[in-house]
């Protein structure tokens, strides 16, 4: 599984455990709690769906090696693409995951440089 999406997931998830421990946050950031929740599930629907779009690839792939190691006259199976190329629409989704990512870790450089006393 690709890197960055699989740490945006466990950064929001352990996050999330901060969060749910000070119960304030929800009165006073309520857009922001919704947006990491929102973040977090889009994050781990898009790991399943590349998941089994890899797992799908990777079945493709073990069975046209073995139909080509099977028949010495078969021609060279096509490649399957599996996450090395993915659909225009998870590459979407990616980025629309990743962007919201920007936004909620901005939002909190934004609060926490607001705490710093002025210089």
């Amino acid at each position: 599984m690709p890197a960055l999406p699989r740490g945006m997931f466990f950064a929001l998830l352990f996050g999330g455990y901060g969060v749910l421990k000070c119960r304030g946050i929800f009165s006073e950031r309520l857009a922001f709690v919704a947006c990491g929740i929102a973040c977090l599930l889009s994050t781990g629907a898009w790991l399943v769906v590349a998941s089994g779009i890899q797992r799908c690839a990777d079945y493709e792939r073990a069975a046209n090696i073995e139909l080509f190691i099977a028949d010495p006259n078969a021609p060279v199976p096509p490649p399957v693409h599996g996450l090395d190329m993915p659909p225009r629409w998870l590459r979407g989704w990616n980025a629309l995951n990743i962007a919201l990512f920007v936004v909620l870790i901005g939002d909190i450089v934004r609060s926490l440089l607001a705490l710093l006393p002025a210089a």
